[in-house]
């Protein structure tokens, strides 16, 4: 089988995210240099020279899902809740209309690819996939299919049920949530967890003097004594980063993760300046009632952005063209910059998503904040219960929580004078999340044959026991290989990726933006 097209649909911006580190792996790791990517992406796939079928800037932010239910009932939530329709569905079933208007998922399946993959978005996931059924003239117990595997990447599996596998091969999914259908069926699924956990946690066992817990595709994460592995490598990397940026020891470092799209940063900057410069005027001489307070070089703002994105030019602008109170250090992902300074930092609030994961792993005391309009928080609260994974995973609110209108400089300027001055607010986070970030990895399988005795016992206190934890990205990308690998194509038909055109944005079209 010569053909290696790939299909790769971005259904949000955090799935081009994915697509982007999956796409780095399939040609780092398994040499596929030549492969042909089409679907649908944002400017991380772009990257790849991926064009796009639907604007990303057509979707939210973060797509809504329903996790605290046994059921997502998707088709029946227009009827049962019109304002949840309305905050999860409606545009997504208006981009489908392009879709088929375009003849979109015909044209795909005539470029022939070897494998599908739908990340993140499970709603437009799904009705894409039923959309290739037909295409394809799929019978899930036919002998003779042309389909490709159809992979879905998702939070949760829980509520998958056999009707399923009609669309979907297989499933990766983040949280770990326990099934809770009927007769606890399981779907064909994998899960990786938090990628931004295992890449925080492998860069600082590299770099903090414990290469000996890192493996090829994998790490070593201590049972009972990973807490003590993870502050001594954070302190080692953090006095580095205090070094190499010329940082005073005394000096109070906080980290700010404004996020990755314009949209999170529109919302997240503002109010953080405001607040943080009035956090500083409380705590620094002259302007603060305390005696003895610092100057204001004692304190340090380092700014987190992602390398060559739109969001990293306006963040830059907006700290270049505005006031704070104290130094701005801007650093990026590029060679992992952001990892350290989360490890020299004291306290810091980050926007939802894997940073977040990335910081609680690497014990920073952090708060987390995400956009929504009123309506999608008010039914967010309602159907759900947290919004940051690791506060699902925990099913408590580990990390504090700022939704919608809650994110506003004087709660701000509060909470970072509360971590401040009330230093056990770190380890009490700490020794809350202790044991949910290992849940937050992908654990290796381990192979029954060549294990000892030993490995399949453990002993209260033993502190030479060791869990191996793989690269979730790797994991996915390894499947989607061996599906390419796998897949014949009985019908000898030359891929035509030429047939494949962008759809209108729906943002950018009047008369589809009135129905919105």
């Amino acid at each position: 089988n010569k053909n290696k097209t790939l299909c790769l649909l971005a259904n949000t911006k955090v799935g081009d995210l994915y697509g982007h580190k999956i796409l780095n792996c399939l040609k780092n790791d398994f040499q596929l240099n030549n492969l042909r990517v089409i679907g649908n992406g944002g400017q991380f796939l772009e990257k790849h020279g991926q064009k796009s079928i639907i604007d990303l800037n057509d979707f939210r932010e973060k797509f809504m899902v329903l996790w605290r239910h046994a059921t997502k009932d998707y088709n029946n939530m227009r009827n049962h809740n019109m304002h949840l329709y309305q905050v999860s569905l409606r545009m997504n079933n208006n981009i489908l209309k392009q879709m088929d208007k375009a003849n979109v998922i015909d044209n795909v399946a005539r470029a022939r690819p070897s494998c599908i993959v739908n990340l993140d978005n499970e709603y437009l996931s799904q009705k894409i996939s039923e959309r290739f059924n037909i295409s394809y003239g799929y019978k899930s117990k036919g002998t003779s299919n042309i389909r490709p595997d159809i992979y879905l990447l998702t939070n949760s599996t829980n509520h998958l049920c056999p009707d399923h596998e009609e669309v979907f091969s297989e499933a990766f999914y983040t949280l770990a949530l326990e099934a809770s259908n009927l007769r606890y069926y399981t779907f064909p699924s994998h899960y990786i967890g938090q990628y931004g956990s295992y890449d925080a946690l492998r860069f600082l066992f590299s770099n903090g003097g414990m290469s000996h817990l890192i493996q090829d595709k994998s790490i070593l994460v201590s049972r009972e004594n990973s807490l003590h592995d993870i502050e001594v490598a954070r302190t080692r990397i953090g006095e580095k980063f205090r070094d190499k940026n010329s940082i005073h020891e005394n000096s109070t470092i906080i980290f700010f993760s404004p996020g990755n799209t314009i949209g999170e940063t529109e919302y997240s900057l503002e109010d953080f300046r405001r607040g943080y410069n009035e956090f500083i005027h409380k705590y620094s001489y002259p302007s603060s009632l305390s005696s003895g307070a610092p100057n204001k070089d004692m304190f340090k703002l380092v700014v987190s952005v992602h390398k060559d994105t739109d969001s990293e030019k306006k963040i830059r602008d907006y700290i270049e063209g505005s006031k704070f109170e104290s130094q701005v250090i801007i650093v990026s992902d590029e060679n992992d910059e952001h990892y350290e300074a989360m490890c020299a930092s004291e306290f810091g609030f980050v926007y939802n998503g894997q940073m977040l994961s990335a910081a609680a792993s690497l014990h920073l005391n952090v708060i987390t904040m995400q956009d929504m309009n009123d309506l999608h928080y008010y039914w967010h609260t309602w159907e759900n219960r947290w919004l940051a994974d690791i506060n699902i995973n925990s099913d408590r609110p580990l990390v504090p929580e700022f939704a919608a209108g809650e994110y506003w400089y004087g709660k701000i300027a509060d909470k970072l004078s509360e971590m401040h001055t009330n230093t056990e607010m770190k380890w009490d986070q700490v020794r809350g999340l202790r044991p949910f970030i290992p849940e937050m990895l992908s654990i290796k399988t381990a192979d029954r044959q060549h294990m000892l005795q030993r490995d399949t016992m453990h002993f209260e206190g033993d502190r030479t026991v060791y869990d191996e934890f793989e690269d979730p990205i790797f994991l996915m990308s390894k499947k989607i290989v061996n599906s390419m690998k796998n897949y014949k194509n009985p019908i000898a038909v030359e891929p035509d990726i030429s047939v494949i055109q962008s759809i209108p944005s729906i943002k950018l079209n009047n008369s589809l933006a009135a129905k919105l």
